[in-house]
């Protein structure tokens, strides 16, 4: 910024450095709760052995935390796969495959990843003023 150049308010500069950390929570606790509603919605106890149940849900709390933080979409992410790995880690408990299915988890986040673009996408066309 140059001498007298206008200042964004200070609310407005913690908001832009608070978004990462708010995109990054949201989507963390989006993916732990794929995990713990898992085992009551189908009969397994990892999220990914239920078939057609994890996969879209990835794509909706990928959604959901597009819808609610759109951006950065890194910070996505990484929420997803945080989230999923540390509930994975704490709650169910490591063993001889947790390194596989870390790895696993990389791929799979994509699919977060995709749905938190789109959730953004579509928060911005349906709250986009309608032209006349």
């Amino acid at each position: 910024m140059g001498i007298g150049a206008p200042r964004e308010p200070a609310d407005t500069r913690v908001a832009q450095r608070t978004r990462p950390l708010r995109a990054l929570a949201i989507a963390a606790v989006l993916g732990a709760l794929i995990w713990a509603i898992t085992p009551l919605v189908s009969e397994v106890l990892e999220a990914w052995d239920a078939q057609g149940v994890y996969l879209p849900a990835l794509l909706m709390s990928g959604l959901a935390g597009g819808w609610l933080a759109p951006r950065p979409l890194w910070a996505h992410y990484l929420g997803s796969y945080a989230g999923q790995l540390a509930y994975v880690a704490f709650v169910l408990g490591t063993d001889g495959m947790f390194l596989a299915g870390a790895l696993l988890l990389f791929v799979y986040c994509l699919i977060a990843l995709a749905g938190a673009w789109l959730g953004g996408i579509l928060r911005r066309q349906l709250s986009a003023p309608a032209r006349a």
